[in-house]
């Protein structure tokens, strides 16, 4: 049975999370894998990872999951660790996809190994294939808890600002295996579904989809849904069940060079931009009797892999509290509240930033 628990940062650990502050200040040590942890004055502040990092980090800025690793006996804060979606050249070079960091009274006590175990096992559901971890060369202890992880050195690089006394930084890569039911959700999904661009003749079935999967202050008319299939068919995806040839689901957006959600975007097909930067989500549709497969989050995936390659830099959706979970499983951002109304709700807006 493990020790730890990785969780979300929540209102519940505030106090353990700045008494987590106020020991690392005194025994002077370095916040690694704590997102900031030592720039802030208070709990709220330093929740807030989306805006205050991409406003520290701007172009280089990368998102990342921040947990805490609890203590199951006591729900004691034993350390923190945080895994970065993908790398910027710094991370490439020096600081990898995951940061972490023990409670000073806690270490020596085999913790780091088993946060990083936990942590590599959720990128693992999140599809990593490898994942590059570095240590100052001097720290033996990281580098003995990289290599019980599975950690193989590809080379050691000369880090200016490194806390090692020769600043060199060494470069392990863990190979992740992907989990047989991840592996096998995949292999069913891309044998019962072609995933590719919605088709001029199928903006009746998107929206039938629309108005089965949303409620009708919410859905998307079927004015609408046409207009959009019109002007934009390259920005739907959708994943067409093989048995009977009809849309089991699919994601639509606009493009655009705005950078936040208006209502506006729901209702008026000519803000698309073909040029845009950015892309502005509209809807997520799954028909209920594919739900529970994996496939919403696999039009994720490839939609996100598709505009990354066209260029993007932001793609952003708006969502009910229930559903934020849901899209940070997914790599996005939540910003907080919405100034869209849409259907008289009071909606986040998610943020996923292309690498």
């Amino acid at each position: 049975m493990n020790r730890l628990k990785l969780v979300r940062p929540t209102k519940e650990y505030e106090d353990q999370v700045m008494a987590y502050k106020e020991a690392f200040e005194k025994n002077q040590d370095s916040f690694d894998g704590c997102a900031g942890l030592e720039e802030v004055e208070d709990y709220e502040e330093w929740l807030d990872f989306e805006v205050r990092l991409s406003a520290k980090y701007k172009e280089s800025y990368v998102p990342s999951t921040v947990c805490l690793a609890v203590r199951t006996e006591d729900n004691k804060v034993i350390g923190i660790i945080d895994y970065r979606h993908w790398l910027s050249d710094f991370l490439l070079q020096y600081g990898g996809h995951i940061g972490y960091s023990v409670l000073p009274s806690e270490r020596g006590k085999g913790y780091a190994k088993e946060m990083l175990c936990l942590m590599i096992e959720k990128c693992k559901e999140e599809g990593e294939k490898k994942l590059l971890l570095t240590c100052d060369k001097s720290n033996t202890a990281s580098a003995e808890t990289i290599i019980a992880n599975g950690g193989i050195l590809e080379n050691e690089v000369y880090d200016p600002a490194g806390s090692d006394e020769g600043g060199v930084t060494q470069r392990y890569w863990i190979h992740i295996k992907p989990g047989k039911q991840i592996y096998r959700q995949k292999q069913e999904l891309y044998a019962k579904f072609e995933f590719r661009n919605i088709r001029l003749e199928e903006a009746e079935q998107a929206a039938e989809i629309e108005r089965i999967c949303f409620p009708p202050n919410e859905a998307c008319s079927r004015e609408m849904m046409f207009r959009r299939v019109a002007k934009a068919p390259e920005l739907f995806l959708a994943a067409v069940a093989k048995d009977t040839g009809k849309i089991a689901g699919f994601l639509n957006g606009l493009s655009t060079d705005e950078n936040s959600f208006r209502d506006e975007f729901f209702t008026d097909a000519e803000l698309y931009d073909p040029e845009g930067r950015n892309v502005m989500l509209l809807g997520l549709d799954v028909m209920p009797q594919y739900r529970g497969r994996g496939l919403a989050r696999e039009l994720m995936n490839c939609y996100l892999k598709r505009e990354r390659k066209r260029g993007r830099e932001l793609i952003l959706l708006t969502c009910l509290e229930s559903k934020v979970e849901m899209y940070e499983k997914m790599g996005f951002r939540d910003r907080g509240i919405s100034r869209s109304a849409w259907g008289g709700e009071q909606w986040h807006e998610m943020c996923f930033r292309m690498d």
